[in-house]
C-alpha cells in the first residue's frame, strides 16, 4: 500500500479540525444547559422558601446565599440587608 499524499493528509487534518470543532462546541453546549437547569433549581428551592415563610426573610437570604454559593463555586458568600 503505497503512502499517503500531502493532500491527503492535509485533506484528514482538516477533517480532524471539523470533528474537534463540533466536538469542543457540542461540549460547550452541555455545560451551558448543566448550568442553566443549577440556576433554575436555585431559583425553584429559593421561591420554596419563600412560599413557606413569606413574612421571614431570613431564611430567604440564607437560601439565596447557598444558591450564590454554589452557582458560582465560592468558598464563602455575604449577603447584607439596608
Amino acid at each position: 500500500m503505497a503512502a499517503p499524499t500531502k493532500a491527503e493528509l492535509q485533506a484528514r487534518v482538516a477533517k480532524l479540525e471539523r470533528a474537534l470543532a463540533r466536538e469542543k462546541k457540542r461540549k460547550g453546549v452541555k455545560e451551558d444547559l448543566a448550568q442553566a437547569r443549577a440556576a433554575q433549581a436555585a431559583t425553584a428551592k429559593i421561591l420554596r422558601v419563600i412560599r413557606k415563610s413569606p413574612s421571614d426573610v431570613q431564611p430567604v437570604f440564607e437560601a439565596i446565599a447557598d444558591a450564590a454559593m454554589r452557582l458560582l463555586k465560592a468558598f464563602s458568600v455575604t449577603v447584607v440587608r439596608f
